[in-house]
C-alpha cells in the first residue's frame, strides 16, 4: 500500500534528523489542503500533534517579517522603498545613495559582521553579552562601503540593524512591538514572538552548540545565549506557524498587491550556490526562479543551536505548495534540505516526472 503523504514526510524528518536533535516540518502541499505537521519528540519518536509542536529561533527569516513591516508603511504612505538611509543616518558613507530598497535587497554595500573573527570571539568569550548597537556600527557600518550602492549583492546583518532602527522611527515603537502588533497578532500566531533576553529561549526546544564557549563545548544554547548578537533582533516560533506567516504574505492578508510584487521581485545575486538554479534576492526574500521546482521564494535561518527554513513552489501542478522546517540541530543547511525534500515529496506525488531542487 502506497504510504500517505504524512508517513512520508514523518519518515523524511526522521531521517534527516538522523538523532542528532529536536525538529518540526510543516507542509501544505496545495491551496486546498490542510497543513501537515510532524515534529520529534526524542530520538527517532515522530509526533504529529502541532499543539505541542516545539518552538526555535527563526533567526534570518525574521528579515522577511520586517520586510513585510517596511512594506506595509510603504503600502500607507509612510516609507518610500526610494527614500536615502542619510534621512535617518546621515554619517554613514554614501547614505545619499544607499535607499530603503537597498537595504532590503543586501545591495547597500554596508559590510556585515557574520564572517568577522571578532564577532564569533566575542561570542565565544561572551555569550550572555551581546554587542551594543555603537559596537556593531563600528565594525561594520562605520568602515565604509564594501561596493557602490546598487551594484552588487552582498548579503548584510548590519544593513537590516539599520533598517529596524528606521522601521522604528517610522512606526514609533520598537521593530519588535511593531511586528508583533501588525503581523504577529493579526495573523493569530500564537507561538511567535519576539527573543530579547536569554530568559525568553527556556521554552525552545533544547539545543547545544559549540559556539559559545571558548573551550568548543557543547552548551545549552537556551542557558547562556543572548539573542542581542543577532543585531536586527531575532523571533522565535514554530514550524507551522512560520508556514502560516509565508502563504498569509502570498495571499495578500499582510501587504498590497503591488508591495508583495516588488517583494517578491528576484535579482541574481552574482555567483553559483550548488543545487541552486539561479540563486536570487528580492526584498526580504530568498529565490530561484530556475529551480528543479519552478520558482521558489522564502527564507533561511541559523545561528547558534539551531536552523530554519520556510519556502514557497509556485509552479506544481497542485498549486503553490509551502514547506517550513526548524530544527535543534547546528548545522546551518539541514532545515533547508527538508524543507526542499518535502517540496520534493510533493511534486512528485503531483506529477511523476517532475525535477527536483536543493536549497
Amino acid at each position: 500500500m502506497k504510504k500517505t503523504l504524512e508517513e512520508v514526510l514523518a519518515a523524511l524528518l526522521r531521517t534527516k534528523l538522523a538523532g542528532r536533535g529536536i525538529g518540526s516540518l510543516a507542509v501544505r502541499p496545495s491551496p486546498a489542503a490542510p497543513t501537515i505537521t510532524v515534529w520529534s519528540r526524542e530520538e527517532g519518536q515522530i509526533e504529529r500533534a502541532p499543539k505541542r509542536e516545539p518552538g526555535f529561533p527563526a533567526y534570518s527569516v525574521t528579515k522577511t517579517f520586517m520586510a513585510a513591516l517596511a512594506l506595509q508603511f510603504v503600502d500607507q504612505g509612510r516609507l518610500d522603498l526610494e527614500e536615502p538611509l542619510a534621512r535617518w543616518f546621515p554619517n554613514v558613507d554614501r547614505a545619499e545613495r544607499i535607499t530603503i530598497r537597498h537595504l532590503l535587497g543586501h545591495r547597500s554595500g554596508i559590510p556585515d559582521y557574520g564572517g568577522l573573527p571578532a564577532y564569533h570571539e566575542g561570542v565565544r568569550q561572551a555569550p550572555g553579552q551581546p554587542w551594543t548597537f555603537a559596537e556593531y556600527a563600528a565594525h561594520t557600518v562605520d568602515r565604509g562601503l564594501w561596493f557602490e550602492p546598487g551594484t552588487e549583492f552582498a548579503y548584510s546583518n548590519a544593513g537590516y540593524m539599520l533598517l529596524a532602527r528606521i522601521l522604528s522611527e517610522v512606526g514609533d515603537d520598537s521593530c519588535s512591538n511593531l511586528i508583533d502588533a501588525r503581523i504577529v497578532r493579526p495573523l493569530g500566531l500564537e507561538r511567535t514572538y519576539s527573543l530579547r533576553t536569554i530568559d525568553d529561549l527556556a521554552h525552545l526546544a533544547p539545543s547545544t552548540s559549540r559556539q559559545l564557549d571558548v573551550a568548543g563545548t557543547a552548551t545549552d544554547v537556551r542557558a547562556i545565549y543572548h539573542p542581542g548578537w543577532v543585531a536586527h533582533g531575532v523571533l522565535a516560533s514554530t514550524a507551522s506557524e512560520i508556514l502560516i506567516f509565508l502563504d498569509a504574505l502570498f495571499v495578500g492578508r499582510v501587504i498590497s498587491p503591488a508591495s508583495l510584487d516588488g517583494m517578491t521581485g528576484l535579482t541574481s545575486i552574482g555567483r553559483v550556490i550548488p543545487g541552486m538554479g539561479d540563486p536570487a534576492y528580492g526584498l526580504g526574500l530568498m529565490g530561484d526562479a530556475k529551480s528543479g521546482l519552478g520558482t521558489t521564494h522564502g527564507h533561511n535561518g541559523s545561528g547558534p543551536g539551531y536552523t530554519a527554513s520556510v519556502f514557497r513552489a509556485a509552479d506544481l501542478p497542485g498549486g503553490p505548495a509551502i514547506g517550513a522546517a526548524m530544527c535543534g540541530v547546528e548545522d546551518g543547511e539541514l532545515a533547508a534540505e527538508i524543507v526542499m525534500a518535502a517540496l520534493n515529496e510533493v511534486a512528485e506525488r503531483d506529477d511523476p516526472t517532475a525535477g527536483s531542487a536543493k536549497l
